[in-house]
């Protein structure tokens, strides 16, 4: 695991051009963490993954953007293993939270209004718990085609990213 997780470290340091702060202890340190934990082998949840990987880059003073699916998110910490819509202000607290849609389907094979409704009530749920407005996305799988681009920009949506690394920080042109 600690392979794959220094694979991952570099392979995100090479993407955005910079030199990993994260040393291997550090990366131990973060698995043992985890691993160690009272029920571990049954109870390590995707929420303490997360709450783990926040303290790390706040640490490091690194910034994320984190994209989210209001839909798959209970509203009350607890229901699920999942991160819940009521701890996402303290939790990405200095970080950016972007829309992901509801439900994450494959926009471009829906109807215009449904595209727009997966972006607007994704943004608004999320706006809601966060009290500032949220303005980029991350297309769900990936993909998109003209009139999801389209309806992003009629929702609100000032940037969206893809799967595609373009390799920079530059400001999207569109």
């Amino acid at each position: 695991m600690c392979i794959l997780i220094e694979k991952l470290l570099h392979i995100h340091a090479g993407l955005y051009r910079y030199e990993p702060k994260m040393t291997q202890e550090d990366l131990v340190y973060f698995l043992t963490v985890e691993y160690n934990r009272v029920g571990a082998e049954t109870h390590i949840t995707p929420r303490e993954i997360i709450r783990d990987f926040i303290e790390l880059l706040n640490k490091y003073g690194l910034k994320g953007t984190f994209n989210l699916n209001s839909g798959l998110m209970p509203e009350k910490k607890n229901e699920n293993d999942r991160v819940s819509l009521e701890e996402i202000c303290s939790l990405y607290e200095g970080h950016e939270v972007a829309v992901h849609t509801v439900h994450h389907p494959f926009l471009e094979k829906m109807p215009i209004s449904a595209v727009t409704t997966e972006i607007l009530d994704d943004r608004r749920n999320l706006e809601k718990y966060l009290n500032y407005p949220v303005r980029g996305m991350a297309y769900p799988f990936g993909t998109y085609d003209k009139h999801v681009f389209d309806a992003c920009r009629a929702c609100g949506i000032k940037y969206s990213r893809t799967v595609e690394a373009h390799r920079g920080f530059d400001l999207p042109t569109e």
